[in-house]
Order: structure tokens, then C-alpha cells, then sequence
């Protein structure tokens, strides 16, 4: 991470993140690592934590977080730039302001009482904490007053109280903050839950419950494989106020984050995960991509049916064509094989980079708006994944080739774990 100390580093980046958290348009590359929100979770009521914009934060609060395991950060440059963050909120009473949770960039650690599991090392010293600022999402009050007081009718389903926040941290003009990425370092992005909510308590109107601002959007089919043997996850968890107890995810639980990059992002979709949701979706390229959950890093291969499909994020490289394909093989050293300008970090001596060789144009994903206007490569034959290779590692990697100019850029390496 950078070396600015960290309150400094808290200094420079609330007041900017509470200037620039919006909805805005695309600017990065998505690595989800979630089959998206399906449900919200409730922390302690009251909740038990600092008010937003307070420093340091409350670690002995309600918290949660999420890990971006090094396995799908791994760079020949050795760094990467994260540009933006996008999440959902909600509030359980819409007339009263929602301020999103204070939140931290880590490096990760691991867990004392659960073998295998990631946690956030909130001692890093090179931490990074965003105030998001209050604000950021309007009041549903504001388009329909009369769901609120004195009128207080209730809200029709057609009106949703869900608002997909995007955190614009960066234009990827060397603006964003740099993380290292060279495949020795997990990070892990952690949300601080304030203070004094009630789920359950009085509302403005009879028609809400409580005031609870809520951000824990939870994605509960996850379908990784059972590596850790314990039926948890490793890669996320959450902590309730005053237990002082760090405790990671269920295997099928994980925070709905998506974290974007300013190169291009490679995911890896199994078979497991469910398509992308959305009715309209049907009859475009995108109603057979499926999500990019966390069977991407940990996939289940027994059957011997299960697939891996890649799924290309690259909003700059909207007509460009994308290559990509996996390894068995040790990676080469930093920086890798030029090609065209770019580095590859396959070794393509090994004949499995040609026989998962997958190529396509990076088409422009604009249904339903921002914030879909993603730019995105996804492979039309998934490679089958054989119950022989559980055991093995893939590493895989794609290059976006500019025709015109025959210049190239290359992804990060994400790696696949198989399991029986």
C-alpha cells in the first residue's frame, strides 16, 4: 500500500470520498467476487458503534468485511489502482438522512481461533480509511412525500428503497489509491456499522421499523467448495459489538461488494454460479454470462461436470478484442512475456494455454443504465473442469488487443483452487 501515514492518509481521502460519493458513471473494472445481493443482515439492536466521520472508527463495534484473496491480485506491474466502490444501502425509516458506514482498506491477516480464515489487521500501518460523508443517499421522501409524515401511506412495491452507491475514488489518471498486487498479499475492506440504530424501535410512521441504515447486502449462494473443511467461508465475516469476537462468513455468505480497478479485471465464473439477474437481459449477450461468485477462487469439480467461464471487465476497452486463457504451470517472473505491449504471466510452454485459448470483442453493457455500463468480455465455451483436476491450480490471465493500433494490455491473474 502507499507509504503515507495513515492519518494522514485519513486526512486526504475522507474529504475527497465525501465530495465524489455518487452514483457515477463507470469509470473502473468490477471484481465482484459475489452472485449478487439477495439479503440484508441485521447487527446488533441498538447498533454498537462510533457516529459516521468519527476517527478512529469503533473496532470494538458492529463490523463487517470483506477479503480480496491474493489469488485474483496478482499484476506484472506488482500494483494495482482501485478506482471506485459500490454497494447498496437502505433505510428501514426513508425520511430520516442515511449516512453509509465509515470504511478501512487493509491488508488481511489470519485468523487466531479459525485456521484458514482472513481477517482485517486494522494495525496495518499503511490502512486507509474512507468517510463517505452524509448526504449520499436522498430521502425516498424527497420524489414521494406522501409516504411519509403526515400522510404516511405505505410504500407501493413498484418504489424501492435500495440505492446502489458508488464510491468514486479515482478517474484512473494515477488519482486512485495503489495497492500492492503481486500475489504475496490479501486485501480486505471492512465497514464500521454506527451507532445507537434500532431495527425494531419507533419510526417517523407506522409503516416503517426502526431506523436502521443498512449496508450488509449479503450474497447467500455462494457455491466455493468446502476448503477449509468447516463449512465457513474465509474470505469475509463480521463482528458484533462488545464480543470482541472476529467471526468469519458461512461458506455461502459473502458482502455484495464490488471493487473496481483501472486495468482491465478477469473473473472467473463457474458453473455453479447463477446467471446474471434481470429480465431484461433476455436476448442479449449477457443472459447466458454468469455472476462471478467466490467458486471463482475455490470451485467444487467432483462431478465432473462443472465449468469455468471467463468474464472480462474492460470499460476502455469497449471494441477492442479480448484473449484469454489458463495455466497449470508455475507463473513466469514479474514482469512476464511482452506481448504487443502487454505482459503475460502464463508461461505459454505449457500446451494448456493454447487449449483454453478463448477469444471475443469486448462489447458495451448498457442495459438498464448505470450502473451496468460496464465494458465486458465473456468466453461462449466454458472450459470443462474434469473431476481428474481437482488438486490443481489454474491460473488465468487475458490480453485486450487494440486492432487498430496492435497495441495490447493485460489483465491481472486470477487462480482457481479445484476441490473434489
Amino acid at each position: 500500500m502507499s507509504t503515507t501515514p495513515f492519518r494522514a492518509s485519513l486526512a486526504a481521502l475522507a474529504l475527497a470520498c465525501a465530495a465524489r460519493a455518487q452514483l457515477t458513471p463507470q469509470v473502473g473494472n468490477d471484481l465482484p467476487l459475489n452472485n449478487e445481493a439477495d439479503t440484508m443482515f441485521v447487527y446488533s439492536d441498538p447498533s454498537v458503534g462510533s457516529t459516521t466521520s468519527g476517527f478512529p472508527p469503533d473496532f470494538g463495534g458492529d463490523l463487517f468485511w470483506k477479503v480480496l484473496p491474493r489469488d485474483v491480485l496478482r499484476s506484472p506491474t506488482g500494483t494495482l489502482e482501485l478506482s471506485a466502490l459500490e454497494f447498496e444501502i437502505s433505510d428501514s425509516d426513508p425520511s430520516t438522512p442515511a449516512a453509509p458506514y465509515d470504511l478501512m482498506i487493509t491488508r488481511g491477516k489470519p485468523s487466531a481461533i479459525f485456521p484458514g480464515a482472513i481477517e482485517p489487521d486494522f494495525s496495518d500501518p499503511n490502512a486507509v480509511y474512507l468517510s463517505l460523508g452524509s448526504g449520499v443517499v436522498p430521502s425516498i421522501c424527497t420524489f414521494v412525500p406522501a409516504l411519509c409524515p403526515p400522510t404516511c401511506m405505505p410504500i407501493p412495491p413498484e418504489i424501492s428503497n435500495t440505492w446502489t452507491i458508488r464510491a468514486a475514488i479515482g478517474t484512473c489518471a494515477g488519482d486512485g489509491l495503489i495497492f500492492p498486487a503481486d500475489g504475496t498479499q490479501d486485501l480486505v475492506v471492512s465497514a464500521f456499522v454506527p451507532g445507537g440504530m434500532s431495527a425494531t424501535g419507533p419510526s417517523s410512521c407506522p409503516t416503517f421499523q426502526g431506523d436502521y441504515v443498512h449496508m450488509s447486502f449479503l450474497s447467500t449462494d455462494e457455491t466455493q467448495a468446502q476448503w477449509l473443511g468447516t463449512g465457513l467461508g474465509g474470505y469475509g465475516g463480521f463482528q458484533l459489538g462488545g464480543s470482541g469476537f472476529m467471526h468469519p462468513d458461512l461458506i455461502t455468505d459473502t458482502w455484495a461488494l464490488r471493487v473496481e480497478f483501472c486495468t482491465p479485471i478477469l473473473n472467473a465464473a463457474i458453473s455453479t454460479d447463477p446467471f446474471f439477474s434481470g429480465a431484461a437481459l433476455a436476448g442479449t449477450p449477457w443472459a447466458s454470462v454468469r455472476t462471478q461468485g467466490l467458486a471463482g477462487v475455490h470451485a467444487s469439480v467432483g462431478s465432473g461436470v462443472e465449468t469455468l467461464q471467463y468474464v472480462l471487465y474492460d470499460k476502455a476497452g469497449i471494441g477492442d478484442v479480448a484473449f484469454a486463457a489458463a495455466s497449470v504451470a508455475p507463473l513466469l517472473p514479474a514482469p512476464g512475456l511482452s506481448l504487443f505491449g502487454a505482459s503475460m504471466l502464463l508461461n505459454p510452454s505449457d500446451p494448456t494455454v493454447v487449449a483454453t485459448l478463448r477469444s471475443g470483442p469486448v462489447l458495451a453493457k448498457t442495459v438498464g443504465g448505470p450502473p451496468n455500463d460496464d465494458g465486458i468480455f465473456a468466453s461462449s465455451a466454458p472450459l470443462l473442469l474434469p473431476a481428474g483436476a481437482s488438486g490443481l491450480s489454474i491460473a488465468s490471465q487475458a490480453l485486450v488487443l487494440d486492432p487498430g493500433t496492435f497495441t495490447a494490455r493485460s489483465s491481472q491473474v486470477t487462480r482457481t483452487h479445484l476441490h473434489p
